[in-house]
C-alpha cells in the first residue's frame, strides 16, 4: 500500500467514523442497526434496545430480533 493509498483510507474511515456517530435514529430498527454498527454483538445490542425501554409487543428485545433486523437491511 502505498502512503497516498493509505491517506484516502484513512480519509474514507473518518467520514464513517463521522457519519455513524452522527447518525440520530429515530425508529426501533434504525437504533438497532446504529447500535450493532457500534457494537457488533446482537446479544449486546438487545440488552442496550431493552434498556432504551424498547419491546416487540410486549416482550422483551432478543438477539435474533437484532439479527433479523440487521439481515433485513444489508
Amino acid at each position: 500500500m502505498t502512503i497516498d493509498e493509505a491517506r484516502e483510507q484513512i480519509n474514507r474511515l473518518e467520514d464513517y467514523i463521522e457519519m455513524v456517530e452522527g447518525y440520530v435514529p429515530e425508529t426501533f430498527e434504525q437504533h438497532a442497526i446504529k447500535l450493532y454498527v457500534l457494537h457488533e454483538h446482537v446479544a449486546r445490542v438487545a440488552k442496550m434496545l431493552n434498556e432504551l425501554g424498547f419491546r416487540i409487543g410486549k416482550r422483551k428485545v432478543i438477539g435474533t430480533d437484532v439479527s433479523d433486523i440487521s439481515q433485513a437491511n444489508r
